[in-house]
């Protein structure tokens, strides 16, 4: 793999798909006082980290990737930032909350520092970038 590619799976990948998730969800859940309480580990998370118990390391980290996806076209297409309904946009702000939760047990056994991260912010509600953007120093990479 080329240090282009890595850098195109990084800014894509982790940068704006889930650091730009996780903080537009928390940054939400903050403006329309949403209070999110989780009391077990969501089901798919189970799943993932069967996956992993299993050996079966692509097929985690797919899976992983496509709840990650999965919620960006979730959130996108609810525009709960429209809603009038707040019992709504509350419930579509908490199944989000959740699926973040779940992504972040899944990250737990290959990115166990960004899991914990992940699951600090989501606790705390403060959004902070999870994925700092790279730059070499005359800007290009590769």
């Amino acid at each position: 793999i080329s240090i282009t590619k890595l850098y195109e799976h990084y800014s894509s990948d982790l940068s704006n798909n889930l650091g730009n998730l996780l903080q537009r969800t928390i940054i939400m859940i903050n403006k329309f006082g949403v209070k999110p309480q989780v009391d077990a580990i969501p089901s798919q998370s189970r799943h993932i980290l069967e996956l992993y118990c299993n050996q079966q390391l692509t097929s985690a980290i797919t899976e992983t990737n496509r709840l990650v996806s999965e919620a960006n076209r979730y959130l996108a297409a609810s525009t709960p930032w429209l809603l009038e309904n707040s019992a709504e946009r509350e419930q579509i702000l908490i199944n989000v909350y959740q699926t973040l939760l779940t992504v972040a047990e899944g990250l737990k056994p290959i990115m166990p520092e960004t899991a914990e991260q992940m699951i600090k912010q989501l606790a705390s509600l403060e959004a902070k970038p999870l994925f700092p953007r790279l730059e070499t120093k005359d800007g290009a990479i590769g």
